[in-house]
Order: C-alpha cells, then structure tokens, then sequence
C-alpha cells in the first residue's frame, strides 16, 4: 500500500529522513577524516624514512670521504675497512631508498640513479687509489733502496777505475755530493708531498748530470754514470706521478663525486621537507574546511531534533491523548457525543473512526449484556432443572445397580447348588442311563454358562458404579500366566488344542491386581480356544527392560476378525462371527469389553491384531510399576 503524502508514516520516515542527513555527512566526515590522517601519517611515516636515510646517508659520505683522506695520508688498514664499511652501508641505504613507497613523487630528476652512479664511480676511483697507492709504495721503497744504491755503486765503481789524479776524484765526490742533496729532497718530498721539493731534486740532479760532462775524456763511466742518474730521475718521477695520479683522484674526483652525492641528497631531503610542508597546508585547510561543514551539519541536526518533536506531539501525541480519553470514557461506559480527529486524512483519522465504530459497538453490546442477563435468568432456571434430572438419573441408576448385584447374587447362589450337585451326581455315572448323564452334562454346561453370564453383569454393573476393588500387589508375573495356562486345561479337554507357553521365560515382577489380571487372562484365553477348532493356542511374555513394561500375548491359530470389525471388537453385546456362534454357542459379548475396562483400571493398554481365517493375537501391556493416573481412554484400543 502506498504512502499518502499527509500520512503519519510518510512524515515520520521524511522526518527521519532529515535527521539522518547530518549523521550522515558527520560519518562520511568521519571516515574521509581518519582516510585522510591515515595518508597523511603514511606519508609522514615515508618521508620521515626518507629524511633519516639521507641525513645518515649524508654523514656516511662525509665519514667515507674523511677515511679516504686518512688512506691517502697513512694507509692504515683500519681507514681501508672503514671505507669498505661505509660504502656497504651507503649501497644499503640508496637500495633502501630505491624501495621506500612514493619516492618517485620527490625523485622527479633521478637523483637517486645519479647517486648511485657517482657511488659507483667513487668505489671504482677508490680501487685505483689503493692500486696506485700499492704501486707507489713499491716505487718509494725501490727508489730509497735499491735505486739509489744502484746509482752510488756505479759511481764508486767509476770512481775505482779512473785514475789518482786531482782532476777526477773531486768531480765524482762532488756528483755524490749532489746525489745526497737530490737523495733528500725526493725524501722531503715524499714525506709532505710539496712540490718545490721536486724543483730542488731535479736541480741536483741537473748539477750531477752538469759535473759528469766533466768526464768527458772517459766516455765509458761518464756514459754509466749517466745513465744511472737519469734512471734515477726517472723512477723518482714515476713515484711523483703515481702521487699525483691518486691525489688527483681523491681530492678532485673521488672528492667530486661526494659533493654530488652529498649535493643529490640535499635535493632529495629539500623535496621531502616542501611536500611535508604542503601536505601540512593542505590537510589544515582540508580541516578548517570540514570543521565548518560538520558545525554546520550540527547545527541543521540540532534545529531539526528540536522541531521535530514538537511537530509530532501536536501531530500525534495530542490527538491520540484525546482519543484515549475517548476510549476510557466508552469502556467506563459514559456517553460520548463527539470524536475529535474524524475529519483528519491520515492514521489519527483512521484512529477516529475506530473509536467511533467502538462506540457504535459499545451501544450494541450494551444492549447485548441486557439481552444475556435476561438469557441467563432462562439458562439459570433450566440448570436447575437440569441438575434435578440429573440426581434423579443417578438415583436410578443406583437402583439399577444395586438390582442388577442383589439379583446377580441372589441368582448364583441357588445356580451354585445346581451346578454342585449336578458334579456330584456327574461323580457317579453308573447309576444313570446314558440319556440321563447327557442331560446332566447339559444342566452342568449351561449353569456355568449361566454362572458366567451373571458374573460378566455383575462385574460390569461394578464397574460403571465405580465401586470395583483394585487390589494392587507386587506379583511374579511369569507364575501367574503358568499358572492362568494351566487352569485352561480343563476347559481345553473337549478340543484338545495345544496350549503353549515358554517355560524358560524368566522371571519377571509387576505391580498388579493379581485377581483381575487373572480375570483378563480367563478371558483372551477362552476366547482363544472358543474360537479355534483345530492348532494351537499360545501364551507368551517379552520383557522390555528399557520402556519398563512387559507385553503379554495370546495369540491363536483359530478363526481371525475381519478388519471391519476390529473398530467395535471391544464394545458391549458384540457378537462379530454369528455363523461361529451357532456353533459353538452364544455369548453375552461383555467378555473383552470387560477386558478393556479391567486393563484400564490396571494401567495396562490392551491391543489387538488379526488376519481373517489365519488368527489372532491380543496384546496386554503392563507396566512394571503402576503409574499414578491411568491413560486416556482413547489409547487403550490399538487395533491394527
């Protein structure tokens, strides 16, 4: 059903409507909000590792450049491994970089790239140093040993083999003189790397070389002695150029590439600190703008929280009020003249016009209620009445009963002395004829039969009197079924059937009336062997440890019950078989409904399956102990 604009539900849901517009927007702010401290924290968190691996970065380059200088001036082996270590440490952090999230947002010149590559440069250029430093360690020490001595030994042998003369001897002293002096500029040289030492060994050198022309009329020694000075001045140029190849390399370019490493990382890290520096403008003018929106959206929420519960109670709570009043005043039975609210188009309407049907229907019932009090004056009268016929109905009946057990018992006791002393004379056959022991045999069939006719009345009549003992008792129900089967022999004589009963059930106790269960037993029993011309009758017990009940069953081989007349087997006067009872004689059909009335009374369920013309078998369930009430009625018959 749709919904009419004036309708109560519309509003409501509109209402709602605008109420749930700055809850809304307040979760939406929310959420935008803790999206927006959560990128602004990650970038924060990327940034802040970027600005520590370049701060670190940046003191590892100026550690690693500082090392360097140490090797270059000493050579340890504690500035080498240092230099190794800081280079491992440089590679980890540029690799760290490359790795960090949002890097290419700062990196938009690949200085990162350029920093590794000037790292690479500067391990490349650092491999050639300790090469040329190697070499010229080598270079120094053959210079200050071995050329040397070479050069001092070509000379004294110069000096042996030229002759004694004056001319000679202080020409090769005064070239030894300036081997010394040129021997310790190159040491001075050597030992601070200053380049007017170089001036001072090569002008010794020049002097040597000036007083060897002096030899010049032994050209074989002055052309030795040549060339172990020139020799000497070329390894020790040699060194001074290994020198100045890997000073050149650590101070210009080796020290180059720091600057550019040193240079990429300011970059990186001014980058870094702009962009942080943005983001904090641009997430403070996000939250100055968003506080507006959400005061605003406060404000809309607090003014429509505020308007809408008084709009309803003038709506709704009002007029319902009124209305209730009505209704109070209808059910204390008061007059009512008019309704307020009729005439609105919507739910109160409709609340209206309910209370005016009540109204209508508060009148009709009124005049109901007078009409059911004149109604139960009549019903009263005839309760009366009806309660009268009854006690007069249950004093006859009364009569009845007590007729019925006072002519029962008036009845059996002369019917016993016929039967006893037709026994008696029955004792004595051979003072009768045949035709007169056929009709004493008569007399005595039909005074049982007689005897139990009476009994099934008076039993009856007890029963429907309530007035039938049940005398329960602990009782080896195994015995009294032995002993029930045995009693039935008797009246098995004439037909001769098998009567079976398993005497290996065990045994097995009940709470029963042992006189009644007798009774019900008599009864399924003879009608068994009434009912069976030829075969077997059978008696047997199954134990149900786990339902607490045992199941006793007697079942035959004789005529069977059609399944039509299974629903009435257990009513009073049946007769089912009437062909079956010409035959063997008619009963009064009290027999099994006095056997459902006993079962009943013992708390047992009596049931009963048949198969026409095969046989039947009736089942008894007792229970182990009685329970305290009996059960319902309509369980008591099973028929299947």
């Amino acid at each position: 059903m749709g919904l009419k604009f004036s309708s109560i539900k519309f509003q409501i849901l509109l209402a709602f409507s605008f109420l749930a517009v700055p809850v809304l927007l307040l979760a939406y702010f929310i959420f935008a909000s803790h999206d927006l401290f959560s990128n602004t924290l990650n970038n924060t968190f990327n940034r802040e590792t970027v600005l520590s691996l370049t701060s670190n970065l940046q003191r590892d380059v100026i550690n690693l450049q500082r090392n360097v200088l140490i090797y270059k001036n000493n050579a340890s082996d504690g500035s080498l491994r240092n230099v190794e270590m800081l280079y491992q440490d440089i590679s980890q952090k540029l690799n760290t970089l490359s790795d960090t999230q949002s890097l290419d947002a700062y990196d938009d010149t690949g200085a990162l790239n350029s920093m590794e590559r000037h790292l690479k440069d500067y391990k490349v250029n650092f491999d050639l140093v300790v090469i040329y430093r190697e070499q010229r360690e080598k270079m120094v020490q053959e210079h200050l040993s071995d050329n040397f001595n070479t050069t001092i030994a070509t000379l004294e042998r110069a000096d042996g083999s030229l002759e004694n003369s004056e001319e000679i001897n202080p020409t090769i002293a005064s070239i030894k003189n300036k081997l010394y002096s040129a021997s310790n500029y190159s040491l001075a040289y050597l030992a601070t790397n200053d380049h007017l030492y170089i001036d001072g060994f090569k002008d010794a050198i020049k002097q040597c070389l000036q007083a060897t022309e002096q030899l010049s009329n032994h050209s074989t020694r002055k052309e030795n002695i040549t060339a172990a000075l020139q020799n000497y001045d070329q390894e020790f140029m040699y060194v001074v150029n290994l020198t100045r190849n890997y000073i050149y390399l650590i101070n210009v370019v080796m020290a180059g590439s720091a600057q550019e490493i040193l240079y990429y990382g300011n970059y990186l890290t001014d980058r870094v600190v702009a962009a942080t520096k943005a983001d904090q403008t641009s997430v403070l003018a996000d939250i100055s703008q968003r506080r507006t929106i959400v005061i605003l959206a406060c404000t809309f929420g607090l003014a429509v929280a505020i308007f809408v519960p008084i709009y309803f109670f003038r709506l709704i709570t009002k007029p319902i009020e009124q209305i209730t009043r009505i209704f109070n005043d209808l059910a204390s039975g008061k007059s009512v003249q008019s309704i307020p609210g009729h005439t609105r188009d919507d739910e109160i309407g409709l609340l209206a016009a309910a209370a005016n049907v009540f109204r209508a229907k508060n009148e009709q019932t009124t005049h109901l209620l007078e009409q059911a009090e004149h109604f139960l004056t009549i019903q009263q009268k005839l309760n009366s009445d009806l309660n009268d016929a009854k006690t007069k109905a249950e004093k006859a009946l009364s009569v009845k009963t007590d007729f019925l057990a006072n002519m029962s018992h008036e009845l059996r006791t002369p019917l016993n002395s016929v039967i006893g002393y037709t026994v008696r004379l029955l004792k004595k056959p051979e003072n009768f004829n045949e035709r007169q022991l056929m009709a004493l045999d008569a007399i005595e069939r039909n005074g049982r039969h007689l005897l139990a006719m009476i009994n099934d009345v008076l039993d009856l009549s007890k029963i429907d009197a309530n007035k039938l003992e049940i005398n329960v008792q602990r009782i080896n129900i195994t015995t009294l079924c032995r002993d029930v089967l045995e009693q039935m022999h008797a009246y098995n004589h004439e037909k001769q059937l098998q009567l079976i009963f398993d005497t290996n059930t065990p045994s097995c106790f009940v709470e029963t009336d042992p006189v009644r269960m007798t009774q019900i037993l008599n009864n399924l029993l003879s009608n068994a062997i009434k009912y069976t011309d030829d075969g077997w009758v059978k008696l047997d017990l199954n134990i149900n440890e786990a339902q607490k009940h045992v199941v006793i069953n007697v079942s035959d081989s004789g005529t069977g019950i059609q399944e039509a007349d299974l629903g009435r087997l257990f009513q009073r006067f049946e007769q089912l078989n009437q062909e079956h009872n010409v035959k063997i004689g008619q009963g009064t059909g009290l027999g099994l409904s006095i056997v459902a009335k006993l079962s009943q009374l013992l708390r047992a369920k009596i049931s009963v399956t048949s198969e026409y013309g095969i046989g039947s078998c009736f089942s008894v369930i007792l229970p182990f102990k009685q329970p305290e009430t009996p059960y319902p009625e309509d369980n008591n018959f099973l028929t299947a």
